[in-house]
């Protein structure tokens, strides 16, 4: 699996160790099937509720002394041009300015855990923003969703699947990463999002692993095999 590092963690520290993520939902650099997105296509410029399901994770290899997991996800390729989204004579094109959008930020995944189903940390059916953690482990974060109009379904301390622009001419890459960390919790706020994670855990960061999936709502491309290009 291609490892990428999240922007903001040193890794002057790593131990050496490796952990190797995998999932039955897709393979590494594949397209992600649309029952793990948000929002998926009911036309051209129509946009309906996908299933909104996490996919399954797994993971094995892991260095001695750790502790805890967490586990992130970031859209790659997120346009920070927001009034354009989805917007009839607005393009997005390899010029637009990017920036990492959090889809999922978990932290203190106790070290026995081995792997993720399918579906359990997806948002409750009929919740909407959730507030509580259907999940069975660790300690739950606000992915960037979070007061976003809407996309309520989405929004809250649950996963929230990819929704990219319709009108954005490249593919988007969904990261998955996976860290082992040499301490059992870490120190955040209540309401803590994926920097407050990232800065927390920058010393303790004993390896890593990534997967990237491919999502476009764009119906003129198709999201073919892109590998997992690091961002730096």
């Amino acid at each position: 699996m291609a490892a990428t590092h999240a922007v903001g963690v040193s890794h002057d520290h790593l131990s050496g160790g490796t952990v190797k993520l995998n999932s039955l939902s897709f393979m590494d650099g594949e397209a992600m099937p649309d029952r793990y997105a948000l929002r998926r296509n009911a036309g051209p410029t129509t946009l309906v509720p996908a299933e909104n399901l996490n996919p399954h994770l797994a993971w094995n290899e892991v260095p001695d002394g750790t502790a805890s997991f967490v586990l992130l996800c970031a859209d790659l390729d997120a346009p920070t041009d927001k009034a354009g989204i989805n917007k009839p004579g607005v393009t997005f094109d390899d010029d637009s300015e990017r920036a990492l959008f959090y889809h999922w930020v978990v932290a203190d995944l106790p070290a026995n855990v081995r792997d993720i189903d399918e579906g359990a940390y997806a948002p409750l059916p009929g919740e909407g923003a959730s507030t509580s953690m259907p999940a069975p482990a660790g300690r739950p974060g606000h992915n960037d969703y979070t007061g976003m109009p809407g996309v309520e379904d989405g929004a809250g301390l649950c996963y929230g699947g990819p929704a990219p622009p319709w009108n954005d001419s490249r593919p988007h890459r969904y990261r998955f990463t996976l860290y082992a960390l040499s301490v059992p919790s870490l120190d955040l706020p209540d309401g803590f999002k994926a920097a407050d994670v990232l800065t927390a855990m920058k010393d303790a960061v004993l390896a890593e692993s990534s997967l990237t999936a491919v999502y476009t709502l764009n119906t003129s491309l198709s999201a073919t095999q892109v590998g997992s290009p690091s961002v730096s």
